[in-house]
């Protein structure tokens, strides 16, 4: 029949949902109609990209397999309570940011480089806080790496899905910072995306907000103007997780 759909088409078609619906966990038909939807799905994949580094009182694993008998109840019940309510309000807190963000831009709003950054600076310094409040972190608590993670994997994810207006923003977006990128980087100038940028003094998930803010500024003058950096990130990111070396 004239209707039905060739194979190649059907196959790019699964293909298709498919990852949409093992990455982001729902389908491509809810994201293009759905903002709040696409956003959440985002928001939710960019915490599992964290999730593993993150330094709560009650490790969840080791919780699982031998804390769960030993823990008092009432501790154990509070840890689960203040988690939940730690990301519940996290979570709310980077729709709004991201929401205002988003509505700025696609309407007579000015955006340049300084104002994305107090824009970020804020945003991150609002996860902090709240991971403070929470009572669900140890005393290494949530740091500013970690923040960074969660607010500049949402912004790659939303402008992967190519749905919401992010080309007046492309520019100023931050590179997401995890070992990858800190290796990458850190190659001679020459080598395939190497940019000669000395490490940061320690891993990703414990720097502090000076540090991120010298390191996320080293790699922009060292991509240049040539290109935007998350377009160097994605690239750059993508070839040390094919080579692994």
């Amino acid at each position: 029949m004239d209707n039905e759909m060739s194979y190649s088409e059907m196959q790019r078609k699964c293909q298709q949902e498919f990852l949409w619906i093992s990455f982001f966990g729902i389908t491509g038909e809810t994201c293009a109609k759905d903002r709040k939807e696409r956003l959440n799905a985002c928001v939710n994949r960019a915490y599992r990209d964290l999730s593993r580094t993150l330094n709560y009182r009650l490790n969840t694993q080791g919780y699982r397999k031998s804390d769960k008998k030993k823990a008092d109840a009432e501790e154990a019940k509070a840890f689960a309570e203040a988690k939940v309510k730690f990301y519940r309000e996290a979570n709310e807190k980077l729709h709004e940011q991201i929401t205002s963000l988003l509505h700025s831009v696609s309407g007579e709003g000015i955006i340049d480089e300084v104002k994305f950054d107090e824009w970020h600076e804020d945003t991150c310094s609002h996860l902090i806080s709240l991971a403070d409040d929470s009572g669900a972190f140890d005393d290494r608590g949530f740091t500013y790496g970690q923040a960074q993670k969660w607010v500049n994997m949402t912004m790659k994810y939303l402008f992967i899905m190519g749905i919401d207006n992010m080309e007046k923003l492309i520019p100023y977006l931050h590179v997401p910072i995890d070992s990858f990128i800190i290796k990458q980087a850190a190659k001679p100038r020459g080598t395939e995306y190497g940019l000669g940028v000395k490490r940061p003094p320690m891993d990703w998930s414990k720097l502090s907000k000076d540090e991120y803010l010298d390191y996320q500024e080293r790699l922009r003058t060292a991509i240049g103007s040539t290109t935007c950096p998350l377009y160097w990130e994605n690239d750059a990111w993508m070839h040390q997780a094919e080579k692994q070396d």
